[in-house]
């Protein structure tokens, strides 16, 4: 009931944000109001995130978070969703509306998945200085890449590549 309340706020299809659930947390709500984890809530909000966010509804409408990682650890699980609705909204703006890559932007972080992207254009598109490394792909070259409908790098070795050493 509470994914219900909050899904069509941020125009999210409600299986991707149930999925989100279960990736993050497994709905576990011990998990989720645990604060001995990096991360917290059933939408695992980053704690070195911080205390406050602010995000966007689909009509354009923002909305302030505040008190973020007391609240979630007292139980506010509706807390948790919501915000977890308003990043996952952010990243898909961000990407495009790309939903590979706005959940692994989630899932890695904004900058954690450009680091992602950046390798796996550079490596084997020949974007950026062309080494195999994370540097020197433009912000244009990987809009024109998650545009194009290509999802070679969810097959390539840049994930465990980010893991492994980004």
């Amino acid at each position: 009931d509470t994914v219900k309340k909050y899904y069509g706020d941020y125009d999210l299809d409600p299986a991707i944000v149930v999925a989100l659930i279960g990736g993050e947390s497994g709905g576990s709500y011990e998990i989720a109001t645990s604060t001995s984890f990096a991360a917290i809530g059933l939408m695992q909000w980053e704690k070195s995130n911080g205390s406050t966010y602010v995000g966007t509804k689909a009509d354009g409408t923002t909305v302030e978070f505040t008190n973020i990682i007391s609240r979630i650890a007292g139980g506010d699980m509706d807390l948790s969703i919501e915000l977890g609705c308003a990043t996952f909204k952010d990243q898909l703006d961000r990407y495009y509306g790309n939903v590979a890559a706005a959940i692994q932007a989630y899932n890695f972080g904004p900058a954690g998945f450009k680091r992602c992207i950046t390798y796996y254009l550079n490596k084997y598109k020949g974007k950026g200085n062309g080494n195999g490394t994370y540097f020197g792909v433009s912000d244009e070259e990987i809009e024109e890449y998650l545009t194009s409908g290509d999802v070679g790098w969810l097959t390539s070795d840049a994930r465990k590549w980010y893991h492994d050493v980004g």
